[in-house]
C-alpha cells in the first residue's frame, strides 16, 4: 500500500481516466443493459481488488472503481486547465480540494489502495542507562511496541436524481452530483478527524485519543492589548508551550481551529506589529495562516461551542495516518423511488484513522470575544 505507480503505468492510468464516462455506465445500470468498453473495464479491475481482501462487491446494479481512480491526474494542471476533468475526476478533485487533514499531514501518512487492516506499529519510549564497564551487558530498555490498526468505517450517502434532469442534462448532471458527493464526504472525515470528541459511527478523533494533551485554558475572556495577547492567542501561545515542555514541538507541525476563532486572531496585539505573526498565505475555504511559524487552518470540522468559545487542536501531524479502502462504490436504484421518475444514486467510501501517539497533539476549548 501506498508504492505508486511506475511513470509508465500512471501515463496509461490517466489515459483510462480521460475515456472513462461514469454517466454512461450509471445509464447502461439504469437500462439494464451491461457494462462495456472502458467502462466493464474498470468494474472489473475493481471486483479483482476487492476479491483479493476476500471481499465480494459483484451485486447487480453497482459500479465499482479500484483505488488508482482516486489518485490526481499528473498530465494537466487541474487547477487553470480548460480541460474538464471527467466526472469521476470531479469527485476526487472536491475531496483533495476541501480536505483539511490532507494539508496538514504529511502525504506519506494516508495511505490507499487498502484491502485488508493494516497494523500500524509504534515504539513508546523507552529507558536507557550507561554501561558500567567496559564489557558489562546491556541493560534492559524495556521498549514496550505500541500498535493500533486501520479497518474500514463505511461512509455512505445517496441521492435521488429526477429521470427529466438527467435526460436534460446527462454527463453535467452526473458530474455535478459527484463533486457533491466528494465535497460532503471530505467535510464528513474532517469533521470526525477534528472533532473534540469522537462522533458516533465515524473514525476515531484527535481530540478523543488517549494522551492527548491539554493545559488550562484562560477562564475568562480577555481582549488585546498592548500589554495582553488576548484570550484566543495566549491559548495558542500556552498550546505551544505545552507541546515544547513534552518535546512534542517537532516533526510535522500543525493546527486546525474552529473559523470563529479568526477575528479574535487578527484583532490581538501580536498580530499588530510592522511584523505580524499570522499571516494569511490563502483565501477561500479552508483558510490557512502562518501563526508563529506554523501551519495553522480554520475550519468549520472543529467543535465549536455556541457563540462562548471554539475549539482548536494541533501538534506533530507524522504521528497520524489515514487509510483509504478501495476506491468508491457507486449503487444505483431504479426501482425505490421509481414512482416519483426518479433513480437513486448510492455512494459508498470506506476510511479509517489513527493517531499513534496521542502525546504528539494539544487540544484547547478557548473563549471568545
Amino acid at each position: 500500500a501506498g508504492a505508486g505507480a511506475s511513470k509508465s503505468e500512471e501515463r496509461e492510468q490517466n489515459g483510462i481516466k480521460k475515456s472513462f464516462n461514469l454517466a454512461a455506465a450509471i445509464k447502461a445500470v439504469v437500462s439494464k443493459q451491461p457494462l462495456e468498453g472502458r467502462e466493464a473495464e474498470i468494474n472489473q479491475e475493481a471486483q479483482t481488488e476487492c476479491r483479493n481482501a476476500q471481499a465480494s462487491i459483484n451485486l447487480p446494479g453497482q459500479i465499482s472503481m479500484p483505488s488508482w481512480m482516486l489518485e490526481k491526474r499528473t498530465d494537466i494542471d487541474q487547477t487553470t486547465s480548460a480541460i474538464q476533468p471527467t466526472a469521476v475526476e470531479g469527485y476526487v478533485q472536491a475531496i483533495r480540494e476541501n480536505s483539511v487533514h490532507e494539508q496538514l499531514m504529511p502525504a506519506s501518512n494516508i495511505r490507499r489502495g487498502l484491502t485488508a487492516d493494516q497494523k500500524l506499529v509504534n515504539v513508546d519510549p523507552q529507558s536507557l542507562a550507561w554501561a558500567t564497564a567496559e564489557n558489562s551487558a546491556a541493560a534492559d530498555g524495556g521498549a514496550n511496541y505500541g500498535k493500533d490498526t486501520l479497518a474500514p468505517v463505511r461512509l455512505t450517502g445517496y441521492a435521488d436524481v429526477s429521470n427529466r434532469v438527467l435526460l436534460q442534462n446527462g454527463d453535467g448532471a452526473i458530474n455535478a452530483l459527484m463533486v457533491d458527493f466528494g465535497r460532503e464526504i471530505a467535510n464528513k472525515i474532517d469533521a470526525s478527524i477534528f472533532a473534540t470528541a469522537d462522533v458516533t459511527n465515524a473514525p476515531p478523533s484527535i481530540g478523543g485519543t488517549t494522551g492527548v494533551r491539554t493545559f488550562t485554558e484562560t477562564a475568562t475572556y480577555a481582549a488585546a492589548s498592548s500589554t495582553a495577547y488576548g484570550s484566543v492567542y495566549g491559548d495558542v501561545l500556552l498550546a505551544m508551550q505545552t507541546l515544547a515542555n513534552a518535546g512534542g514541538l517537532q516533526g510535522s507541525l500543525g493546527f486546525a481551529g474552529h473559523t470563529k476563532l479568526l477575528s479574535d486572531l487578527l484583532k490581538s496585539s501580536r498580530t499588530l506589529g510592522v511584523a505580524p505573526v499570522v499571516s494569511q498565505t490563502s483565501v477561500g475555504a479552508p483558510l490557512s495562516f502562518m501563526i508563529e511559524g506554523i501551519k495553522w487552518i480554520l475550519t468549520t470540522a472543529n467543535t465549536s461551542n455556541g457563540t462562548t468559545s471554539a475549539d482548536f487542536l494541533g501538534g506533530d501531524f507524522s504521528k497520524f495516518f489515514v487509510g483509504h479502502f478501495g476506491g468508491i462504490s457507486i449503487d444505483i436504484d431504479p426501482w425505490t423511488v421509481k414512482l416519483n421518475d426518479q433513480v437513486r444514486i448510492i455512494v459508498h467510501k470506506h476510511v479509517d484513522t489513527s493517531l499513534l501517539m496521542g502525546e504528539a497533539m494539544v487540544k484547547s476549548t478557548t473563549l471568545l470575544a
